[in-house]
């Protein structure tokens, strides 16, 4: 009976391209220059945003993104996420859009580093005890030293001290300093490492007699 179904047209468009994933960090983070690492905290956010290219008009668009970190399970991108364990660690990331094209897995090395500087305040001389009192002079210099200790093998490394006399506001140290108010001087110093972990600060009290 020669029955024939209507023409039916369809469109197409092919997709052959994956989509193109960015790692961002939200809050403290370092890299020194030739150093592969990048230096986080325990609370840098690490933030991973992927967008499907348009190739020749056409973008299936970003189905998901996924990640481990030192070779563990993949899991599914929801939302920022942080890797608290102090250490160097391997993040990997990816996205997949909806027709299952696949971005080439890129690895990242972080090294996360929770630990603070230590730091010393050193007077030199004259000074002398009398009383429970540490005696200087106008000539007498105040030096402060600080180091980023290794811990879990990783140290960003120190980026200042600082320090304040009495109830004057805080300044980076440079130098070594005096004191030039005759009676007792309160000293607060502190150090900071390139991702902001900062020491609790500390005090001592000179008596300046001259």
């Amino acid at each position: 009976v020669a029955n024939t179904e209507t023409v039916k047209t369809a469109a197409l468009w092919v997709d052959n391209t994956p989509p193109a994933t960015e790692l961002s960090i939200a809050g403290a983070r370092y890299s020194a220059p030739g150093d592969e690492k990048l230096y986080v905290t325990r609370d840098s956010g690490i933030v991973l945003t992927s967008t499907d290219p348009i190739s020749n008009d056409t973008a299936s668009g970003v189905m998901l993104v996924k990640y481990r970190i030192d070779s563990s399970n993949w899991l599914v991108y929801s939302g920022s996420f942080t890797i608290a364990a102090e250490g160097p660690h391997t993040l990997e990331y990816y996205a997949l859009d909806r027709v299952q094209n696949a971005e080439t897995i890129k690895p990242v090395k972080l090294a996360v580093d929770n630990t603070p500087p230590a730091s010393r305040l050193t007077p030199g001389q004259p000074k002398y005890e009398l009383a429970g009192y540490t005696l200087v002079s106008a000539a007498t210099l105040l030096t402060l030293e600080a180091a980023d200790p290794l811990a879990g093998g990783v140290a960003s490394g120190l980026s200042g001290i600082y320090y304040s006399i009495g109830a004057s506001t805080a300044v980076p140290y440079l130098t070594p300093f005096a004191f030039a108010s005759r009676g007792l001087n309160t000293v607060r110093w502190w150090s900071v490492d390139k991702v902001q972990n900062a020491e609790p600060a500390m005090s001592a009290v000179y008596e300046l007699d001259d």
